[in-house]
């Protein structure tokens, strides 16, 4: 009697689940397929992968010269000279000093990189899913990965790909507008200024004869060349007068 109480209560929360899962609209994003559609993060991976392929690059020289030194070591033991194996085993000692720099350069690079690239576009796709989420009334979106089966109604990988797609458009298209709108505020500023200083000369006043010197002299200056006048007129000697004998 009491196993068929604790079946029952076992089929009734069970049935209280199904119930619950069935009033909840689930879906399912694959974020890898989203990282490799994706043009953003597509972009956002093209800036970066040229420095990470170069590190990548001398990692690997140093790693290969070291191999070829240790097995010329290992051919010429007993060969050459003591002094000469010794030369090539202190090359051996700087070649891994250098990739112990390269590789702690690489791991500086990563943890900037996904500081600066990789967090962010995490943040953006998970943006993009909640905007895709919302816009279709989903109640929960989960991963991929952790999805066994689910209908491909229920995949809203693609859209999430569409979404971050035209953001990356906007923000493509938005400067090019701003620096279009800035050019043709110059041309109607240059335009503009043309039309007052037309505007300006045609108000002007047409030009006169400048007056003379004389006409523009001030009365003080009028009065000090007249007194100089006469001061030059009375210092200047008489001339004698002939006079006739009467």
């Amino acid at each position: 009697m009491r196993a068929k109480q604790v079946l029952g209560m076992v089929l009734f929360c069970f049935a209280l689940t199904a119930f619950a899962y069935a009033q909840t609209k689930v879906g399912y994003v694959d974020v890898d397929r989203v990282t490799r559609k994706a043009k953003a993060v597509n972009q956002a991976m093209d800036s970066v992968q040229s420095d990470i392929e170069t590190l990548q690059k001398q990692i690997d020289e140093k790693r290969q010269q070291i191999r070829d030194l240790e097995a010329d070591v290992q051919r010429s033991e007993g060969v050459i000279a003591a002094s000469e194996i010794e030369k090539k085993r202190k090359e051996i000692a700087r070649l891994r000093n250098e990739l112990d720099d390269l590789a702690y350069r690489a791991e500086r690079k990563a943890r900037e990189l996904d500081a600066t690239v990789f967090e962010p576009l995490m943040k953006r796709i998970l943006f993009a899913i909640q905007d895709v989420a919302k816009e279709n009334k989903y109640d929960i979106i989960l991963r991929g990965e952790a999805v066994l089966y689910g209908s491909t109604g229920a995949d809203i990988t693609d859209e999430v790909i569409r979404k971050l797609n035209e953001q990356a458009a906007a923000e493509t298209s938005a400067p090019r507008a701003s620096s279009i709108s800035a050019e043709q505020a110059t041309e109607k500023n240059t335009v503009r200024s043309g039309e007052q200083t037309k505007e300006t000369l045609d108000k002007s006043p047409p030009s006169q004869t400048p007056p003379s010197s004389e006409e523009t002299a001030t009365p003080r200056a009028k009065e000090s060349s007249s007194k100089k006048a006469s001061d030059s007129s009375r210092s200047r000697p008489k001339r004698p007068v002939d006079r006739q004998p009467e």
